[in-house]
């Protein structure tokens, strides 16, 4: 993700009041973000249905199965970086540059 995007999704995250931000005392010039608690409920929500289909999705393999899957799945993470760096995606437009 590029740093319009992130921008962008915090901004939300914070309107929404799923995330505080601060000033770091340490370096002003970079912020602390924190879930607040209403952050922490969402997450806690997010988490548990994420694991709930995580269960449903593995449980129907076979042990041989899943391993192929973990296979071709760390196959395209690696084909999948190489096109974002090959193709340069502007977030702005969402055209190939």
């Amino acid at each position: 993700m590029d740093k319009s995007r992130v921008a962008r999704a915090v901004e939300k995250l914070i309107e929404e009041g799923n995330v505080a931000r601060s000033v770091n005392e340490l370096d002003k010039r970079a912020y602390i973000l924190e879930l607040t608690e209403k952050g922490r409920a969402l997450y806690k929500d997010i988490a548990k249905q994420a694991q709930h289909i995580h269960f449903r999705l593995v449980s129907s393999l076979s042990d041989q199965e899943l391993q192929n899957v973990n296979i071709a799945l760390i196959k395209f993470d690696g084909v999948l970086n190489g096109l974002e760096a090959e193709y340069q995606i502007s977030e702005e437009d969402n055209e190939l540059s």
